[in-house]
């Protein structure tokens, strides 16, 4: 956007000068990040699916994992030779000390890795049928599922006070079940929106 501005005064020499003055908008940043390539894929965390006869739908909740595992892999690798490289020269010197800590480091690491892949594991499968609902959630092989009798349960979204974000649960004969704990404020909405 250009603006004309007038620049006669007593000071300026030039009796018919005239400046013109430029201003840009700030970057619109949603626009800006379509077109930043992302190292990982991301994943959609709720997915629904139309099922056959007597089911209505299914809703699959899957946290947002970190990273997958091959770049995990690369990560873990690249840290090993970094490491390995280090302590080579440490022990060129003589330094053979430095070597059990970093070894222990490099263990340390690829657990802490191990466990960032494990928790993208996790997901929640909720089927609703014409008289029932199913919850079931899935750690790893661990298997925990709930039934719920669709005339006798309820949706409710708890919204909290403060900072507090607000969560999903499903109420049936005085019990409580949370649902999509981990799901992010905008997604939690939606998915509300979706199974009331």
């Amino acid at each position: 956007m250009a603006e004309l501005v007038d620049a006669r005064d007593s000071k300026s020499r030039a009796s018919n000068s005239v400046r013109v003055r430029f201003s840009l908008p700030a970057p619109y940043l949603e626009n800006y990040w379509n077109f930043v390539p992302l190292i990982t894929s991301i994943e959609i965390m709720i997915q629904v699916k139309k099922l056959k006869k007597g089911t209505l739908c299914e809703f699959i909740l899957r946290p947002n994992p970190s990273m997958p595992w091959r770049v995990i892999k690369k990560i873990y690798f690249f840290f090993f030779i970094f490491i390995f490289l280090i302590s080579s020269i440490l022990c060129y010197f003589g330094l053979y000390l430095a070597i059990p800590f970093y070894g222990v480091e490099i263990l340390l690491l690829g657990y802490a890795l191990y466990l960032t892949c494990l928790k993208s594991t996790f997901y929640q499968i909720i089927r609703i049928s014409s008289h029932i609902i199913e919850i079931k959630t899935v750690q790893g092989k661990k298997t925990f599922s709930e039934e719920f009798n669709r005339d006798w349960c309820k949706f409710r979204l708890v919204t909290s006070y403060f900072n507090r974000p607000s969560f999903i649960v499903i109420s049936s004969k005085g019990k409580n079940t949370h649902v999509g704990d981990f799901l992010c404020e905008s997604e939690r909405l939606e998915l509300f929106k979706k199974i009331s």
